[in-house]
């Protein structure tokens, strides 16, 4: 698909987003889009912000609501490591992935080269 022509998928009625990135596009099979229906239909998934290890993300409520940390993965579950400035050392606060958003702009979102706000 054409950077002239992207603007025309978007505006069909359904499409949120043009899978991939702004230099190659992905293809979705059926079978995917089928789970993904199910699964939201079912209540068993649920959209989420994609996160990766070592991306900053900002804890979302529990007492350490507000700060800032490090995403890291370990076998059992998501960490993440808080730096405590004021005393100089950082800690490790095991979380649910519900507890945390990342830190990126809301322009994060890419349709092409040009951002779009989630």
């Amino acid at each position: 698909i054409t950077r002239k022509k992207r603007p025309l998928v978007l505006d069909v009625p359904g499409v949120v987003s043009i899978v991939g990135d702004c230099n190659e596009y992905s293809a979705v099979s059926d079978n995917y889009v089928k789970f993904l229906q199910e699964g939201l239909s079912q209540g068993k998934i649920e959209p989420h912000a994609y996160l990766e290890s070592g991306e900053e993300v900002r804890i979302k409520s529990g007492f350490m609501a507000g700060m800032k940390g490090v995403l890291v993965r370990k076998k059992s579950g998501l960490r993440v490591v808080v730096n405590l400035e004021l005393i100089r050392r950082s800690v490790v606060v095991e979380l649910d992935i519900a507890d945390l958003e990342p830190c990126r702009s809301m322009l994060s979102y890419w349709a092409g080269d040009e951002a779009v706000p989630a």
